[in-house]
């Protein structure tokens, strides 16, 4: 499914959503989902595979307030590449319940007048491989996590999370946390994320973490707000640790996010932590 709006969808169980994936397999590229009650939404079958490439999602809202802008179920995979999540209400950015997850070059930010709970949320486990996406959770927030991985029970035979190089923004004035992972989870990876805020990331006691700088935002450029470019002369240009291998996954940073749903290759490899690999220019004397 190509170069489609979705807009409007409502039923009267509230689950009207813009694509409802009942069996086999979709490939939606360029596509819209806004304003509906659920923005995709798929079903329980193990063999039901999902990509969503270069969409949008946003202003899906169910009367009741609790919609996700993608709920993937017990699925066998969901991919989602150059994506552009945010303004959900009450409910997630990104919901899935898929037993490999790959979530690259994306980017999820819950902006003004946004009120999401989770950004990105794996409740039943699995295998999470998140690479490259700038992730933000607003100060409307209901719930003080950006990632979470877990949070219903592990149910998947392999429980794994890999978070690399992601630029992971915590905008609640309170304090939040970036990612929250729930104990017996097998594998917890995080390294060479950039972090923005006074959050933290809470492993259940276990996990690698490595590489992952919490800054402010003078690190950043900001001619926008959500301009994430390091600054020219910063020190963090060039500090990165080396991605250990895992046989059967690419962890690999190839590309970056530019907005809005674009995938930009990286002419070279990765030299900085964080999701955006431009350098803003060095001023001018």
């Amino acid at each position: 499914v190509e170069g489609l709006d979705f807009e409007g969808a409502a039923v009267p169980s509230r689950n009207g959503a813009g694509i409802r994936l009942e069996r086999g397999s979709l490939h939606a590229v360029d596509c819209r989902f806004r304003h509906n009650e659920m923005g995709l939404l798929t079903n329980n079958d193990p063999t039901t595979r999902l990509a969503v490439t270069r969409c949008e999602f946003a202003y899906n809202q169910r009367p009741d307030g609790h919609n996700h802008n993608l709920y993937a179920g017990q699925i066998a995979e969901l991919r989602a590449t150059g994506c552009y999540f945010h303004h959900a209400r009450s409910g997630h950015l990104l919901k899935s319940r898929a037993a490999v997850n790959r979530i690259v070059n994306n980017r999820l930010t819950d902006e003004p007048g946004g009120t999401a709970s989770y950004e990105l949320e794996f409740p039943n486990g699995g295998v999470a491989v998140v690479v490259g996406n700038i992730i933000e959770q607003g100060p409307g927030t209901g719930n003080p996590y950006l990632i979470r991985f877990g949070a219903e029970q592990l149910k998947w035979a392999r429980n794994e999370i890999y978070l690399v190089h992601n630029t992971l923004v915590d905008g609640l004035a309170s304090g939040g946390h970036f990612l929250g992972v729930i104990a017996g989870t097998a594998e917890v990876l995080a390294i060479n994320n950039l972090l923005l805020g006074t959050g933290r990331i809470e492993t259940a006691g276990s996990g690698r973490l490595l590489n992952n700088p919490v800054v402010d935002r003078d690190a950043f450029e900001q001619a926008t707000p959500d301009d994430y470019r390091l600054r020219a002369q910063s020190p963090l240009i060039g500090r990165v640790a080396t991605v250990p291998a895992i046989p059967g996954l690419d962890l690999a940073l190839q590309a970056e996010y530019v907005h809005p749903r674009t995938i930009q290759p990286l002419p070279s490899i990765p030299h900085n932590p964080g999701a955006v690999q431009r350098v803003a220019p060095a001023p001018r004397p």
